[in-house]
């Protein structure tokens, strides 16, 4: 078997470095791509056609080799990309136990929070009952000011008297000395 020439970039036609850069009609580019061979292609190498068969093998060849080697990348990217997914979906997996796990929590501390607060709200007196209350009280605040009020009025009273009575008691004691006097007199 013989070896293939060496081909020259400069010896390549515009036809050919497209074909190179291009994939064939109907294949993806890099994967199993073939160059035509035989392909009308007006160049200096036209003259040659067994050299030309020659560098339509070699591209040929290089191509396969290609879509072959980024077929064997795209396997280890695959691989790779499914165990970055398994550990991406572990990760969330944990983190969603996690953020379940504090939610439950969450939600005992609201449910808590709202007993506490109807516990508050069973215990707190409402704005009528307060202003019934307050109504209330201030019934009671006058009637005392009033009782007050009348206890003042006996007490001056009682005072009154009292004074009423020493008066009374000095003008007894004062008609009994006098009386006394006269029966000393006589």
């Amino acid at each position: 078997m013989s070896q293939p020439s060496t081909v020259h970039p400069d010896s390549l036609t515009c036809d050919t470095a497209q074909r190179l850069s291009s994939p064939a009609p109907g294949a993806k580019a890099g994967v199993g791509a073939r160059v035509p061979v035989g392909a009308g292609v007006a160049s200096p190498m036209a003259a040659d056609t067994g050299e030309r068969r020659r560098v339509d093998d070699l591209i040929s060849f290089a191509q396969d080799l290609v879509g072959m080697l980024r077929a064997s990348n795209d396997s280890d990217a695959n691989a790779q990309t499914g165990a970055g997914a398994r550990m991406l979906l572990s990760a969330c997996r944990s983190d969603s136990d996690d953020l379940e796990l504090q939610m439950r929590e969450h939600q005992e501390k609201i449910r808590s929070c709202k007993e506490k607060i109807d516990k508050a709200k069973a215990e707190t007196v409402t704005d009528d009952e307060l202003n019934a209350l307050q109504n209330k009280m201030e019934e009671k605040l006058q009637e005392e000011k009033q009782l007050r009020q009348e206890l003042r009025e006996l007490h001056d009273e009682l005072d009154n008297l009292d004074r009423q009575r020493t008066s009374i008691e000095e003008r007894k004691d004062a008609v009994k000395k006098k009386k006394k006097d006269m029966q000393k007199a006589e």
